[in-house]
């Protein structure tokens, strides 16, 4: 497996992926019906995602799904699943065109919390790698 990006960029657009799904959740912006986002019963913070990675590229980023956004967006949604936010539901997932999945989040209406959480795990993560390259 490619080593991940979690770079400055790459944590925006996570933020980014997290907080339009979150705002869709809560129908305070509208998804595509080609996505499901629902969260799962009170009071859990977990919200369930079900939706290609073509029209999760244009509800979240607004962009066209070329093979550059498609390969960031799964890099996205591997970091949240190294940071263990993020657990695949997905049947099979080699070649799987629709992904499913639930997101593990700290809050269901502060987004900043959400954001500063990803960036606190992605941060950890960082650190225990380069203990271990050190050492």
């Amino acid at each position: 497996m490619p080593r991940l990006n979690t770079s400055a960029k790459a944590q925006a657009r996570i933020v980014a992926l997290l907080n339009a799904l979150t705002q869709a959740a809560d129908l305070t912006r509208e998804a595509p019906s080609s996505i499901t986002v629902t969260w799962l019963d009170e009071p859990t913070t977990s919200l369930w995602v079900s939706g290609q990675l073509q029209d999760l590229i244009a509800f979240v980023y607004d962009d066209e799904p070329t093979p550059r956004r498609k390969d960031q967006l799964r890099n996205d949604l591997r970091v949240l699943e190294h940071i263990g936010i993020l657990q695949d539901r997905r049947e099979r997932k080699q070649g799987a065109k629709a992904w499913q999945f639930t997101l593990h989040l700290q809050s269901r209406t502060d987004l900043d919390v959400n954001a500063e959480a990803v960036t606190a795990a992605i941060l950890a993560t960082k650190k225990k790698h380069r203990k271990k390259a050190a050492g």
